[in-house]
């Protein structure tokens, strides 16, 4: 019986050091506007996002621009039938942006995972994970601190298409 006992306060113990250690390391933040939202979660040194936009064409989340679209790292992607298509992009001009893969002749390196992508009633939504630091010079760290967020849009499936709609936000990592 005094095993039993020891056995589940340690396990209790444990329960609660695991949640105290989850907890601070979990941090979630979302932002909305009236024809998009982004929302993620950080875990560890990840980043997973949900990209939610009124379109049936490309959705994007850019962090840190600098002016307009430049320097931003842009997550970016479309779905087609059953086919989900999402790039790492990096915003090479005030007006424009391309794959990292497409820079120092093709050195740069493609940091986003898919999770899921669905379109459905004039929405698409875009499920992905990154790291917060890709160690790629083209990608933003997100780290501790304020970052300045584009969410845009476009009608078309394509990712090279100008968008049809554009907001900013910020986010907060503690």
């Amino acid at each position: 019986m005094k095993k039993i006992i020891l056995l589940l306060s340690l396990f209790a113990i444990f329960c609660l050091s695991a949640e105290d250690v989850t907890n601070d390391s979990i941090q979630k933040g979302i932002i909305t506007a009236s024809e998009m939202s982004f929302e993620w979660i950080i875990i560890g040194d990840q980043l997973e996002g949900v990209l939610k936009g009124k379109t049936s064409g490309w959705i994007a989340v850019g962090f840190n621009p600098t002016t307009k679209m430049k320097d931003a790292n842009y997550i970016i992607g479309f779905v087609d039938g059953d086919n989900v298509i999402i790039e790492d992009h990096f915003g090479h001009s005030p007006i424009g942006h391309k794959a990292d893969t497409s820079y120092r002749g093709g050195k740069g390196t493609a940091d986003v995972t898919l999770i899921s992508g669905i379109e459905k009633d004039g929405w698409t939504e875009i499920r992905f994970r990154i790291p917060l630091n890709s160690k790629d010079s083209f990608d933003t760290v997100l780290a501790k601190g304020t970052h300045k967020v584009i969410l845009a849009h476009g009608p078309k499936k394509n990712l090279t298409s100008k968008h049809k709609f554009v907001t900013k936000g910020e986010m907060v990592i503690r």
